[in-house]
C-alpha cells in the first residue's frame, strides 16, 4: 500500500515521506499501543544500496501515516493569503508550512513559506506546493484542508 510517514526521527521531522508498507503485525517489539509496520521509502538507501526498510509503530505520538493520494488532488487556491497552511517539496519529501508573504521580486509567482519546525523561511514557486491536510478524524480516516489563524 502507498502512504506518506511523517515521524518526529532526527532528519525527518515535520516532512512527510512516500513508501510503501511492506508488511503489518499486531504488536511489535517496541510497540505496546499500536500496529507495526515496516515501510520502504522511496528515494533512501542503506550505505550498501540496497532499499531503506524501516520498522514503525503506527497509532503513536511519533508516526502519522496517510494515503499518497489524498494530498495530490487539493491544489492550492487561486489567492492565498499569509497564513495558509502548506506543504513544500524539498529533498524527496513534503515539508509543513505556512505561508508567510508573497514575493514580488520575482516573475514567477512564489511565496515565502514559514517552518516551525526549523524555524526558517524559504521561497517556493505556487508548483511546488500543495494545500496543508490534516487527519479528519480517526473514525472516517478522512483528510481536509488545515488553515491557521
Amino acid at each position: 500500500m502507498r502512504v506518506e510517514v511523517r515521524t518526529t526521527e532526527e532528519g525527518f521531522e515535520g516532512a512527510w515521506f512516500e513508501g510503501d508498507i511492506l508488511g503489518v503485525t499486531a504488536y511489535g517489539q517496541h510497540c505496546a499501543d499500536g500496529q507495526h509496520c515496516k515501510i520502504r521509502y522511496d528515494g533512501f538507501e542503506t550505505e550498501d544500496k540496497r532499499p531503506l526498510d524501516v520498522e514503525l509503530c503506527l497509532h503513536s505520538e511519533h508516526v502519522q501515516v496517510r494515503p499518497v493520494d489524498g494530498r495530490l488532488k487539493i491544489q492550492l487556491p487561486q489567492h492565498c493569503s499569509a497564513g495558509y497552511a502548506v506543504e513544500a517539496s524539498c529533498n524527496g519529501g513534503w515539508w509543513c508550512g505556512v505561508i508567510a508573504n508573497l514575493r514580488t521580486d520575482v516573475k514567477e509567482e512564489s511565496w515565502f513559506v514559514y517552518f516551525p519546525d526549523t524555524d526558517t523561511v524559504e521561497s517556493y514557486r505556487r508548483s511546488e506546493l500543495h494545500a496543508r491536510l490534516k487527519n479528519g478524524t480517526e473514525q472516517t480516516g478522512t483528510w481536509r484542508l488545515r488553515f491557521y489563524s
